[in-house]
C-alpha cells in the first residue's frame, strides 16, 4: 500500500535546527521572532494543497486497518485543499501577531505555480478526507510554536527565501 501525502505542517514540524525547513515552519519561525523582513518568491498566488499533519495520521491509521484486514490499495493520494502562499503567509502573521514585514520577490524562479492534483482518495481509505483547514491548522501550529520558543532558536537556521523549496 503506497500513501503520498503532500505539505503535511503541524506541531512538532522542524522549525529551526536544519538546513531546509518547509514553508510553513520557516515563515512561523521568522514571524515569530521578527526576523524580517520575510522574503517570500512570487506573489504569492502559488497554490499548493497543504495537509495539517492530524489528518494526515488518521489516513495513515486508516491504511493500516485495512492493510491489517489483507487489503490493497495501489495508491492513495492523502492532501488538504489548494491554498495560496500569500494566505498561508498572512495567516501565519495574524496567528503570531507579528508586525513583521514581507517582501515579495516577483518574478523571481517559483518553480510551478501550482500543483493541482486529483481529488484525494478518500473513498480508498474508508471516507478519509481532512478536517482541520489551514486557517485552523495555522493557529494550532503557532499556538504550539509559541508555547515551545526553544524550538525556534536552534542553529543551522534556513535564511533561503521562503519558496526557494517550496514543496
Amino acid at each position: 500500500m503506497i500513501l503520498r501525502t503532500y505539505n503535511l505542517y503541524g506541531p512538532y514540524e522542524v522549525f529551526s535546527g536544519h538546513s531546509h525547513i518547509h514553508v510553513i515552519p520557516a515563515i512561523t519561525r521568522k514571524a515569530l521572532l521578527g526576523s524580517g523582513p520575510i522574503e517570500v518568491l512570487g506573489d504569492g498566488s502559488q497554490t499548493r494543497p497543504f495537509t495539517f499533519v492530524e489528518d494526515g495520521v488518521e489516513a495513515v491509521i486508516r491504511a493500516i486497518a485495512i492493510a491489517s484486514s489483507g487489503k490493497t490499495i495501489p495508491l492513495a493520494l492523502i492532501h488538504g485543499p489548494q491554498v495560496s502562499i500569500k494566505e498561508v503567509v498572512e495567516q501565519i502573521i495574524k496567528e503570531a501577531k507579528s508586525n513583521v514585514k514581507v517582501v515579495w520577490k516577483k518574478g523571481s524562479h517559483i518553480g510551478v505555480a501550482s500543483r493541482k492534483l486529483p481529488p484525494h482518495d478518500g473513498r480508498l481509505l474508508r471516507g478519509w478526507k481532512p478536517k482541520v483547514f489551514i486557517t485552523k491548522g495555522i493557529q494550532k501550529t503557532v499556538g504550539w510554536a509559541k508555547a515551545n520558543p526553544d524550538r525556534l532558536q536552534m542553529a543551522d537556521l534556513d535564511n533561503r527565501p521562503a519558496g526557494k523549496a517550496l514543496a
